[in-house]
């Protein structure tokens, strides 16, 4: 069976599924952790962000109009899988307590993200001599995809080297075993996300 032979309500199903189980996640650690350190700040922010990309893929498989004149659900989504990946990035900055806070990191994130929008809302227009050398495959829209990939690889690789960066330096088995369950989420998170 084609996915395209898939009504729309029940391709909604699974995201809607993932944000819920998401969000009640957030609430255990809300509840368990009561948001005490940085960490547990951002992890929160983190699923937030997370449940909302959810639910707007939902939104994406019901087809419903965008939020915007010439702003699609489907844009949005991959938008917020940019920032997804910020975040992350940030989070596990602070959960191997390396500084979390790098301006570079953020301010190069903000500007590829600028730059994704700008090209994929047709704000600006590439030269007709570089998409007519393409034969019509390079364009405005299929640049700002794969800059918002490249964006996303980047910063959840940079994740992935820095737990395991983080790994060999560590002496302590029990803080070696920590950074292990990060590495892996973070290579699960990649997987999932991939899929996408």
């Amino acid at each position: 069976m084609s996915l395209d032979s898939v009504p729309s309500s029940a391709q909604a199903i699974v995201p809607l599924e993932i944000a819920l189980v998401t969000l009640v996640l957030c609430l255990y650690v809300f509840l368990r952790r009561w948001l005490d350190d940085i960490t547990s700040r951002l992890f929160v922010i983190y699923l937030i962000l997370t449940a909302l990309w959810n639910i707007n893929l939902a939104v994406v498989a019901k087809e419903l109009p965008g939020p915007a004149p010439g702003l699609s659900w489907a844009q949005l989504a991959s938008y917020g899988l940019i920032v997804l990946a910020i975040v992350y990035w940030t989070f596990a900055r602070a959960f191997l307590q390396r500084e979390w806070i790098t301006a570079w990191g953020w301010a190069f994130g903000a500007a590829g993200l600028a730059v994704v929008v700008i090209l994929d809302m047709g704000w600006v227009t590439l030269p007709s001599a570089a998409t007519a050398q393409s034969n019509g495959r390079i364009d405005a829209q299929s640049l700002a995809s794969g800059l918002g990939t490249a964006l996303w690889v980047l910063f959840m690789v940079m994740a992935a080297l820095t737990a395991e960066i983080q790994q060999f330096q560590t002496p302590s088995p029990a803080h070696k075993n920590r950074i292990h369950y990060l590495l892996i989420s973070t290579v699960l998170l990649i997987a999932g996300y991939s899929m996408h």
